[in-house]
């Protein structure tokens, strides 16, 4: 039987079907990022392509707020599913913690703040955690030493 090379040509130039590629992310991320990331139907390889770049920003940012700062972020076709993997990275954890409260307290009332301070050493970094730490204490300071206190410098 000889096939039309015509017909042939005619079937590789179809495009591929529109897919909304699935989510494949570990539990501990994979929630937060179904709640904020948006998919929608990706067909042909460009649009792939646009897509895995977005997705590789777009992911990328949501994890930093949680502490994973290096993640892998790949669109892959499986069988006849396109999916978009993702593999967060080692979890950054709070390294050290050094707080100056610069002018003139008490040692003790000093003391009783640091003890205070709720993101310690060894924690897993998050970027909701660590602005709450630092409100915290300086709500502290203004509420009842001082009224002109300021946050100077955060690393």
């Amino acid at each position: 039987m000889h096939k039309s090379p015509v017909l042939a040509a005619l079937l590789l130039a179809l495009p591929a079907a529109a897919a909304v590629p699935q989510l494949q992310a570990p539990e501990e991320v994979r929630e937060m990022l179904s709640r904020y990331l948006e998919f929608g139907e990706v067909s042909d390889a460009p649009a792939q392509a646009a897509f895995e770049r977005r997705m590789q920003r777009e992911v990328a940012k949501l994890l930093a707020t949680e502490g994973y700062f290096s993640p892998h972020v790949v669109l892959r076709q499986h069988g006849d599913e396109l999916l978009l993997a993702v593999l967060p990275g080692p979890r950054s954890l709070i390294g050290s913690v050094h707080i100056e409260i610069v002018g003139d307290l008490d040692p003790e009332r000093r003391e009783s703040l640091l003890r205070a301070w709720k993101l310690p050493a060894g924690q897993p970094f998050r970027q909701a955690d660590w602005d709450e730490a630092k409100q915290a204490l300086l709500a502290e300071l203004l509420a009842v030493d001082y009224a002109a206190a300021r946050l100077q410098d955060s690393r």
